[in-house]
């Protein structure tokens, strides 16, 4: 850990590299400048100023004609007063004149100036101009590159702009391939494969990252593999509860078939019918214990009058066994598909808490409501009601409404919750609105 990088120091390094390549381009250039100055290649900017004594000298000369000015001149001849032959633009024209009143005249601009000198002898004139700026000493050359200054600023740049951009690229690369590890080992722990090999970096906060990562992979890994464990234990667990449980329940339908072929009276009968359908349900939650340790889903089926009455049946049955009066508002029908077998245990589950916080002879209502957008399954009684604790954090796993605080409690709704929301649904839990009546109110929402 202690021979490893920062990325700071990284950072600096390149930066350091940067300034390092500006200045040997600087360095580079300027002696390449006075390397083709000295070969005679290129003429410095004052060349032409140097050659101004030689051009009058030979202006002078009753032999002398335009063509012997050099070609890095522009000028403009006269004779007695009148223009003979000119190659000076005319954007230059108030330039000439300001050289043929004061000898000189010269026009700034950003890359080298353009100075205009004047000459004269008997009848003749002459006005010379000629830029400040380095020039192809070549005049095939600089007909070419007329701009030999300009163009070598641009040469300049471009050199330097590479080295700068090939060293950002360099710099990118590094934090990209880094960086990459980080998300590499982020795909792996999303991909559950926690045993996946362990990446290093020479950098100490990739480093650090990575290592936090590998520390969260080993937890997550130890935490599943607990996990895991609790499930098969658990499956263990329902698979001998459910098989051991058949045992009792076949030996309570042995008897209740006895009993059925005793004469019995009409009380008695319908004691013993009761409990055979408890027994019935008794073996579908056998059944459902099965299919949960075997990760089964149920099938979802349309609530048609077969379902709606197979949940009247359980609610009338806990109503009528604890002394509770059933009743039924709407009974509609849906094409909507839900869990069936879960809906009714959730309807046991809110059914056997109205009972418990309620008085004997009290009044337990039903409504199935089929809407255009949701289908309602509405239980309300004339209990206690909710707390307003509990009311304000609920649904939570283990809050209940009971007095007593035991892990059990608030499991129930906690599940009808979990299953209504399976469905896209919404569990509603609320007190009975109306004015001097109390009670609970449950709604499942389940949305089409």
């Amino acid at each position: 850990m202690a021979n490893r990088k920062g990325l700071t120091r990284l950072i600096t390094t390149y930066a350091v590299m940067e300034l390092l390549y500006t200045f040997f381009v600087m360095i580079f250039f300027f002696l390449l400048l006075n390397i083709l100055v000295n070969t005679g290649i290129v003429y410095p900017a004052n060349y032409p100023e140097s050659q101004l004594g030689k051009v009058e000298k030979d202006f002078k000369s009753e032999s002398w004609t335009p063509d012997q000015l050099p070609f890095f001149y522009e000028y403009e001849y006269m004779k007695n007063g009148q223009v003979v032959s000119s190659n000076i633009s005319e954007t230059y024209q108030p330039y000439v004149k300001k050289a043929q009143e004061t000898a000189r005249a010269s026009k700034d601009s950003f890359i080298g100036a353009r100075v205009f000198r004047y000459y004269t002898t008997n009848d003749k004139e002459l006005v010379v101009s000629y830029k400040l700026s380095p020039f192809f000493a070549s005049q095939k050359l600089n007909q070419l590159i007329p701009h030999f200054e300009g163009v070598y600023f641009l040469v300049v740049f471009f050199v330097w702009i590479s080295g700068f951009l090939f060293l950002i690229v360099r710099l990118t690369k590094i934090l990209k391939r880094e960086i990459k590890k980080i998300s590499t080992a982020s795909v792996y722990i999303q991909q559950q494969n926690l045993d996946y090999p362990r990446i290093n970096s020479d950098y100490k906060e990739i480093n650090d990252v990575l290592s936090t990562i590998d520390l969260l992979a080993n937890d997550l890994k130890k935490s599943l593999q607990e996990q895991w464990q609790m499930q098969e234990t658990k499956r263990d667990l329902i698979e001998s509860v459910t098989h051991d449980i058949r045992t009792p329940i076949t030996l309570i339908k042995g008897n209740l078939e006895l009993l059925d072929e005793e004469a019995l009276t009409a009380s008695s009968s319908e004691r013993v019918k009761d409990i055979e359908k408890g027994v019935s349900r008794l073996e579908v939650y056998v059944e459902r214990l099965k299919q949960i340790s075997s990760h089964v889903t149920e099938e979802k089926m349309p609530v048609s009058e077969e379902v709606l009455s197979r949940w009247i049946d359980v609610a009338r049955l806990l109503c009528d066994t604890h002394q509770r009066q059933l009743s039924l508002m709407e009974t509609d029908t849906s094409s909507i598909p839900l869990e069936t077998e879960n809906v009714t245990m959730a309807l046991q589950n809110i059914i056997s808490n109205s009972i418990e916080h309620s008085n004997l002879n009290s009044t337990i209502t039903l409504d199935f409501r089929d809407l255009e957008t949701e289908y309602r399954v509405t239980i309300t009684d004339e209990g206690t009601g909710f707390s307003d604790l509990f009311l304000a954090s609920l649904p939570s796993k283990y809050v209940s409404s009971k007095l007593d605080n035991t892990a059990s409690h608030g499991l129930g709704l906690y599940h009808v919750k979990e299953m209504v929301e399976r469905h896209n649904g919404t569990l509603l839990i609320e007190n009975r609105p109306e004015k001097n009546q109390t009670g609970a109110k449950v709604t499942l929402v389940f949305k089409k």
